[in-house]
């Protein structure tokens, strides 16, 4: 049986509006990108040159710090729910916070490596799939299953549990098609700059939901 008492307002909302602030960061990211990086590529990064990567400059590095920003500050997030709310079982999600935010640092690290990599382009050097697997492995090893693992423990908790379960089968999905489009690319035929997986921006609604959850709700704390 579920143990509840409250928590303060703030330590309820903070982790809440830090939710949903990854859906606007995700928009900002398109808009730059689209601003940028679109209009000297076709498709994805992997087809500028060194020069044209120089062009952009701090754009550059802005771009993908707005990409890396949302799961990091969801699993931020996550973590503070975690353990001001003593979820039981989710004793990882701080873990995962942390693996999180040095994955996101070693990509950043990559990203400014591109404006003194050789070659034609981007995607011609050993640095592009470096960057692309820290990226995907921010999601994978603590965004994701950061995500699944509170939505479904608030589920269970009473906590919304309609929307924390509808986020958790969501984010499941999502995990899934990740690694189903972008595994292929990895180890088999495909390449990186070919594979194409879901709009970035959608997690971020799944994210925006279950925080509008957790600022509605009155959450259980410990089990």
């Amino acid at each position: 049986m579920t143990l509840t008492h409250a928590a303060p307002a703030t330590e309820t909302r903070r982790p809440a509006w830090l939710l949903v602030l990854t859906l606007p960061i995700f928009i900002a990211y398109v808009v730059v990108a689209v601003a940028t990086i679109a209009q000297k590529a076709d498709t994805t990064s992997a087809e500028l040159t060194p020069a044209q990567i120089s062009d952009l400059g701090v754009l550059w590095v802005l771009v993908h710090v707005l990409w890396v920003a949302p799961p990091i500050v969801a699993v931020i997030a996550l973590s503070l729910v975690a353990r001001k709310r003593q979820l039981a079982r989710t004793a990882t999600v701080p873990v995962m916070a942390g693996v999180g935010g040095v994955l996101a640092a070693a990509y950043l690290v990559v990203q400014l490596l591109a404006f003194g990599v050789g070659g034609e382009t981007w995607g011609d050097s050993r640095l592009y799939p470096l960057g692309v697997v820290l990226s995907l492995a921010v999601g994978w090893c603590a965004a994701l299953p950061a995500t699944i693992l509170v939505a479904v423990v608030l589920a269970r908790s009473g906590v919304s549990p309609k929307t924390c379960w509808t986020v958790a089968a969501l984010t499941a999905l999502y995990f899934v098609f990740e690694v189903l489009t972008y595994l292929p690319a990895l180890f088999g035929p495909a390449t990186l700059d070919e594979a194409v997986g879901l709009p970035p921006f959608l997690i971020g609604f799944f994210w925006a939901a279950l925080g509008g959850a957790l600022h509605r709700a009155r959450v259980p704390s410990g089990e």
